[in-house]
Order: C-alpha cells, then sequence, then structure tokens
C-alpha cells in the first residue's frame, strides 16, 4: 500500500521514475489530495496486482491506455480530478472494476463515458454524463449505486427508467437533468422501482410524486431539488416508515403552504427546507417530527412569521432560520419562546 499525503510536493517527481516497477506487488494506490500531481506514472500498467487506485482531488487530466493492463482493478477513484473523460480502450477489459467514482460535484455535469465501456460487474457508478450511448446504462444490471447527471431528453429518460426497473441490486439513485432542457418527468415510467433502495436524490422537474414512492420501505434519505411539485409531498413522503433525511431545495415546490401533521415523521432527524419561493405558511404541529435534531429552513421570501411548532421539537439540536427572523428570536423578542430550547441557533 502507497498513501501520498497531500503536502508531499515531490510527488510529481516520483511518478517521473520507475517506481511502480519496484512494487509489482502493490495492491492500493492512493494519490488523493497531492495537489502537485498531473499525471499517472506512465509504468502504471507494471501494477498487476493492484486493486485500488485514486487520483481524487489531484490535477491529473487524463487516464494513460497502460491503464487497461490493471486486470485486478477493482477501485478506480477519479472524484475531484480534472480527468473529463474515460474511454472504452481504457477501462473495458477491467472486468473485476466494481467502483467507477468520476464525481465532480452533482449537477456541474458527469463525466461522459463512451460506448462499449464494458465492465458489466460495477457495483458504484458516480457521476456519470450519457449521450448516445445511454444505451450502455443497461448492461449494468448489478449496480449498488448510481449517480447519472446530464440528462437532456425524453427519451434518455425512458432510457433511465428501464435500466432501473431491472436494476434489482440498486441501493443508493441520483438523477439529474439539466435544467431548461428536459421538463416535467413522468417518473410512473418506473414499474419497478428498487425494493432496496435507502438513498434518492432527484433533481429533474417532476411536478408530481408517483406513487411508487411509498413502496421503498427501506428509504432512509430522500433529496429532492428542482422539481416544482404542484402537489403537497408531505402527503406522499410522510408514508416512508424509516426516513431519517429530508431535503427539499432549489424551487422543489410551487405550493404556499406546507404542514407537518401530527405523528409525521416519526423517525426524521434532518430536514432541510430551502429556496421555497412560493410557501407563506409553513406550520409543525404537536406531535409532528419529535426526533428531529437538525432543521434548517433558508430562503422564504414569503414567510413572514416563524414557523409555530418549532417550540415542541424537544430533540432539536440546530435550528437555521432566515435572517430576517434575527431579532424576533432574540431573548428580547416577541418569537424568543418558540426556540429558546435550542441549544444552536443560526441565521442564514
Amino acid at each position: 500500500m502507497l498513501i501520498f499525503k497531500s503536502d508531499l510536493s515531490d510527488v510529481t517527481d516520483l511518478c517521473e521514475t520507475t517506481f511502480c516497477a519496484t512494487f509489482k506487488l502493490l495492491k492500493v494506490l492512493d494519490f488523493c489530495g497531492a495537489p502537485y500531481l498531473k499525471h499517472l506514472p506512465g509504468d502504471i500498467g507494471a501494477l498487476f496486482h493492484l486493486k485500488y487506485l485514486s487520483v481524487a482531488d489531484t490535477r491529473v487530466k487524463e487516464l494513460l491506455s497502460s491503464i487497461r493492463k490493471l486486470q485486478n482493478l477493482e477501485t478506480l477513484n477519479l472524484k475531484g480530478s480534472m480527468v473529463q473523460e474515460v474511454k472504452s480502450s481504457q477501462i473495458s477489459r477491467l472486468h473485476k472494476l466494481r467502483h467507477l467514482v468520476l464525481t465532480r460535484g452533482f449537477g456541474i455535469g458527469g463525466i461522459r463515458l463512451f460506448k462499449r465501456f464494458g465492465c458489466v460487474a460495477l457495483q458504484k457508478l458516480y457521476d456519470v454524463q450519457f449521450r448516445d450511448d445511454i444505451e450502455e446504462l443497461k448492461k449494468l444490471t448489478q449496480l449498488r449505486k448510481l449517480s447519472i447527471t446530464g440528462l437532456r431528453t425524453t427519451h434518455e429518460w425512458s432510457v433511465v427508467c428501464e435500466c432501473i426497473n431491472e436494476m434489482r441490486h440498486l441501493q443508493s439513485l441520483r438523477v439529474g437533468g439539466i435544467r431548461g432542457t428536459l421538463e416535467d418527468v413522468d417518473l410512473g415510467s418506473i414499474s419497478a422501482p428498487p425494493e432496496l433502495l435507502q438513498s434518492l436524490l432527484l433533481e429533474i422537474r417532476v411536478r408530481k410524486l408517483p406513487e411508487w414512492i411509498i413502496k421503498l420501505r427501506n428509504l432512509v434519505k430522500f433529496e429532492i431539488r428542482a422539481s416544482g411539485l404542484i402537489d403537497d409531498p408531505l402527503e406522499v413522503l410522510q408514508h416512508l416508515p424509516n426516513l431519517v433525511v429530508l431535503i427539499m431545495a432549489d424551487h422543489p415546490y410551487d405550493g404556499e403552504k406546507l404542514q407537518f401533521k401530527q405523528g409525521m415523521f416519526q423517525k426524521l432527524k434532518h430536514l432541510e427546507l430551502v429556496c421555497l419561493f412560493e410557501l407563506n405558511s409553513l406550520v409543525i404541529e404537536e406531535g409532528a417530527l419529535p426526533t428531529l435534531e437538525l432543521l434548517i429552513l433558508s430562503f422564504f421570501p414569503n414567510l413572514n412569521t416563524v414557523p409555530g411548532g418549532i417550540q415542541h421539537m424537544r430533540n432539536l439540536k440546530k435550528l437555521t432560520l432566515p435572517i430576517v427572523f434575527k431579532n424576533s428570536v432574540q431573548p428580547e423578542g416577541e418569537d424568543y419562546h418558540i426556540v429558546r430550547h435550542v441549544p444552536q441557533v443560526v441565521f442564514y
């Protein structure tokens, strides 16, 4: 195992040598956070036994063709690097590859995979932007974690739905479209949602949550962004028995009112409501959200009062409020009684 610390300034010089030939039995090579690294060692292909390779948070721009010689590679981590594309000629022979991480930040745009990239045994694929090769996704039925971004057309979405219907092992799914290009997606096209799904992020305009959402009995985290929902999402989401984290942000809902009714979300610990521009009423009834520990409320231009009901949330440890409420929740303010039990109150 070789791990290079972020302060190792001579890592580039090291890569100019034939050090890979010296460590032919190496199984783990981690360059994560080495800011001076611009390219991989030229003899990287000599590491036949390598199982883990990371250039995360480095200045590496491209993979070498000799990567294809790493027949035992199981994890390739490109997160935060400058790699823009992964070619089929580089990874199609890596039949043991299970984890391919290409994340640059969800919503920024994924890294493109070419046709015939192979690796049908992949279990984790983050963040990928498909184009003409969207059909390639159908081959990846063993995925446990999938993040796909940059969807533009209804055809691309329909292919994604077909694939999801076949991904019986999927535990984490993140789907994002390019805003302004993919409008009013029909989530009902997913006829057989993965029953093992634990985390779901939707950053697409959907307008209405599908009925199959309530079948996700194992869902722990749900995040929805830029969706412009018309119907109150709480009426559907309240039926998720194991939900712990709920995030609604970036214009997720067009309605003017949200009401957390008594008994709703018995296990929820983390709730974020951000950029609900139409909302003018937020009601939290006593008995709702009894286990909540973190509540973030931010960017509500039409919300004129501190939401009542917060005073009943006795497990709340941290509360974020719009800065316009700062004066009213001070010890001398009219709304101080609502937040005085919360150990930490911040404003944004």
